[in-house]
């Protein structure tokens, strides 16, 4: 008897919690998608200095550091305040990390953040939607790169993995990112642990919303959205750059590419391989890679064709599922390389790529030991 009433109030305990998280969900979100989600357009800021306050239940130092990575890609600069009716940005403790934009005119947005979990991705990215920013796997042509599996997504976080059917994704050309921080996990807000996304390109699941800073595309959309003067976002970068949001008539470059238009390809120093630019033929080629610190190589064919690309290191070493004290290779992929690629980590395992276009860049990163990647590549 006794072991049924200590049930009994385990399981009303339970409810209880559930419950509280459905109402929760309720008040914060899903009545804000009725009511605003194609009237985002009105509640843009004007400014872009934010004062914002925090609930002393969460980790300060955590969001503070999340909006210092924000303002060092943007011209995005953040005050704190004391003063909860100032600010535009009130982070309170809640039971999920979501963000509810005001009913009416009003500035101010509350970002709801689980003060349990600290996780700066997650931090950033409900910030990012507080600046109106929509999430990346909510894009109108997201069903190109993904799959989301309804039937595992817990009912009342269905809104959340809606197609948002606004330009401002499309209209600045800016390719679909897996690892963008807006973009959520694989089993995020799964009711029973499977997956409630699925990349269509396979090599990139492991990686998908994991980024920790903003990616290349997350800093660019915020920066044309906010940062730069209407005039000057037409600027002729090249390299899919854009104009720098604190030195306009400068371009911000992608990492592997330099100068005033992002137009040179950055060389190779240090323990990396000098040459650094190979053609792929028709037949296999063959090279051994020395890499240490940053190293950059690129791998192009004739307009029209693709590359086949297998990397594998030397010296077995073991395999491991992360990358540990910064050693990895990103291999950009895509047609758009403004994407973040398949990140290899040391194994014993090669790996196989084959690319969507006609080049390949290969970006690596070991600290100051050498170490060697043998790549074999060939047109397809």
């Amino acid at each position: 008897m006794l072991f049924l009433i200590t049930l009994v109030g385990i399981l009303k305990f339970i409810y209880t919690i559930e419950l509280e998280k459905l109402n929760f969900l309720e008040k914060t979100y899903i009545n804000r998608e009725k009511r605003g989600i194609v009237n985002k357009a009105k509640f843009e800021l004007t400014d872009t200095h934010i004062k914002y306050h925090i609930n002393f239940r969460l980790d300060k130092l955590l969001i503070r550091k999340a909006l210092s990575r924000i303002s060092e890609e943007t011209c995005f600069k953040f005050e704190e305040t004391s003063n909860y009716l100032l600010a535009t940005l009130r982070y309170k403790h809640g039971l999920y990390f979501l963000t509810k934009f005001p009913v009416k005119k009003e500035k101010n947005r509350d970002i709801y953040l689980l003060a349990t979990v600290k996780d700066i991705t997650k931090v950033m990215r409900e910030t990012l939607h507080a600046l109106g920013v929509d999430y990346e796997h909510n894009r109108p042509d997201r069903n190109k790169y993904i799959t989301i599996n309804f039937k595992n997504v817990y009912s009342v976080f269905m809104p959340l993995f809606e197609i948002t059917y606004t330009p401002i994704l499309t209209f600045y050309n800016i390719g679909y990112d897996y690892t963008s921080v807006m973009h959520f996990t694989v089993k995020e807000f799964s009711r029973n642990g499977k997956k409630t996304i699925e990349s269509k390109r396979k090599l990139m699941e492991p990686f998908t919303g994991r980024s920790t800073h903003l990616t290349f595309n997350d800093a660019k959309l915020l920066s044309l959205k906010y940062c730069i003067n209407p005039k000057l976002k037409n600027a002729k970068c090249h390299n899919y750059g854009y104009p720098n949001p604190t030195m306009p008539y400068i371009c911000k470059c992608l990492p592997f590419y330099y100068g005033p238009k992002c137009e040179n390809r950055v060389r190779n120093f240090g323990y990396c391989s000098r040459i650094n630019y190979f053609k792929a033929m028709s037949s296999i080629t063959s090279r051994t890679l020395t890499l240490g610190n940053t190293c950059n190589f690129f791998i192009y064919t004739i307009p029209g064709k693709r590359i086949k690309l297998k990397l594998f290191f030397h010296h077995g070493l073991l395999s491991n599922h992360h990358c540990k004290n910064g050693k990895s290779i990103e291999a950009r992929y895509f047609s758009d390389f403004s994407v973040n690629g398949v990140i290899y980590c040391p194994s014993i395992f090669p790996i196989s790529i084959v690319s969507e276009s006609n080049f390949i860049i290969l970006r690596s990163t070991f600290s100051e030991s050498k170490s060697k990647v043998k790549i074999m590549f060939k047109m397809f």
